[in-house]
């Protein structure tokens, strides 16, 4: 079961296209004529969910240690900084897996929006 099944049928004639899907988890399922159901990612962010907000989010941190780690900055290191209330992103990384709540990196997706935008 997906969320990504009832758009399926309910948007597309017959239940034949695909479905997309990309918030907290991303998952894409198509439906041929014959009524064959194809399935491709939704298998959760431990496993893999390329492209979902939690994939994102984390991305966006590695990069910023990546900018850490080689002592250089970057408009969404310094954007994440200002976000978190920080001067030194370092710190609150480790307060972000110390904690263990995925509530933290979620929250990055603002931050990625408005550095991507500006």
């Amino acid at each position: 079961s997906s969320d990504a099944i009832p758009p399926l049928y309910a948007g597309i004639d017959g239940g034949v296209g695909i479905s997309l899907i990309s918030g907290t988890g991303s998952a894409c399922f198509g439906r041929n004529s014959e009524g064959t159901l194809f399935r491709a990612g939704g298998w959760g962010h431990i496993i893999g969910d390329e492209g979902s907000a939690y994939s994102i989010a984390v991305n966006a941190l590695k990069n910023c240690c990546v900018m850490c780690d080689k002592n250089e900055s970057s408009p969404l290191l310094k954007a994440a900084e200002s976000y978190f209330g920080v001067d030194d992103f370092r710190f609150y990384f480790f307060k972000i897996i110390r904690r263990r709540n995925d509530s933290n990196i979620f929250s990055c997706n603002g931050i990625i929006l408005c550095t991507a935008v500006y």
